[in-house]
């Protein structure tokens, strides 16, 4: 299947492709769920070890391939407390041109897509973009609204869950990943793209290009440089209101019995009167 939307005004084919990638720096996976716990939805630097979004890292690594193909500029932008700017600093690592971040010099805990989407917006209304990248989701929210509710803030098209793209002139076509199966999508630039897995496999940082980062500069913004007043700080749609770490702790019950048919027959006993599945 394939949609082609109608040619809008903007990115026109010859232009040098601007491109950005949205990172997210979150909690590595085997962080212990009572440290999560006790920072709630504010986690702080000690919390545990931070890392790049891995589907953020997906989109790094897509970024640069498009500019290894097209040329460009690529550029990182992230939101986050001060020390994310070691997320920034492993895309630059990776290869990136330059790097962003906005500080989220807020009181309060948590920042939730909506908002992330809104202080991203404010950004990128001022300065060129031809492709912006994110992860599909995050590894710790899991909303999967970022990059459509920010493609909807600049009115550009959003293509979520691509697994596979490719740009000829002005136009980009994309395999998005569906319930079923594959769906090709098309749509001129500039747009709004959000990275699956499997999309591509991110490269290793090099000793050669950690150095580099080194030199390179990350510009820190506040809110207010982007223009964020007060009233726009209070845009959360939701917030935390529990967490519950995951029991792991599981019960055994044996289907015992001194034949096969009725280790089979008390196992839909079990089933039927302690499950309740049958």
């Amino acid at each position: 299947m394939s949609w082609i939307c109608p040619l809008k005004d903007g990115f026109q084919g010859g232009e040098i492709l601007e491109i950005i990638v949205l990172v997210k720096q979150v909690l590595a996976t085997e962080t212990a769920a009572n440290r999560i716990e006790a920072n709630f939805g504010n986690c702080s630097e000690d919390t545990g070890t931070w890392i790049i979004n891995p589907h953020d890292e997906i989109a790094v690594e897509e970024a640069l391939r498009i500019r290894e193909a097209h040329g460009g500029n690529v550029t990182v932008v992230s939101f986050g407390k001060e020390f994310a700017v070691d997320t920034v600093r492993q895309a630059l690592a990776m290869g990136a041109d330059k790097g962003v971040l906005i500080l989220d010099d807020l009181s309060g805990d948590y920042r939730d897509s909506v908002f992330v989407a809104q202080v991203f917006s404010l950004f990128l209304k001022k300065m060129p973009f031809s492709i912006i990248l994110a992860g599909s989701r995050s590894v710790d929210g899991n909303s999967f609204l970022a990059g459509p509710a920010l493609a909807e803030m600049l009115s550009v098209p959003c293509l979520s869950m691509v697994v596979k793209q490719e740009i000829r002139g002005d136009i980009i076509r994309c395999h998005k990943r569906t319930e079923n199966g594959r769906m090709i999508v098309e749509a001129p630039l500039p747009v709004v793209i959000t990275a699956a897995s499997g999309l591509n496999s991110p490269r290793y940082t090099t000793v050669p290009g950690i150095k580099r980062a080194e030199n390179k500069t990350i510009t820190i913004l506040s809110l207010s440089d982007i223009g964020m007043d007060k009233d726009m700080s209070a845009c959360s749609l939701s917030k935390i209101v529990a967490f519950n770490p995951r029991d792991n702790k599981r019960s055994l019950k044996m289907a015992d019995g001194s034949s096969p048919e009725e280790k089979a027959r008390r196992l839909a006993e079990l089933l039927q009167q302690e499950a309740g599945v049958i």
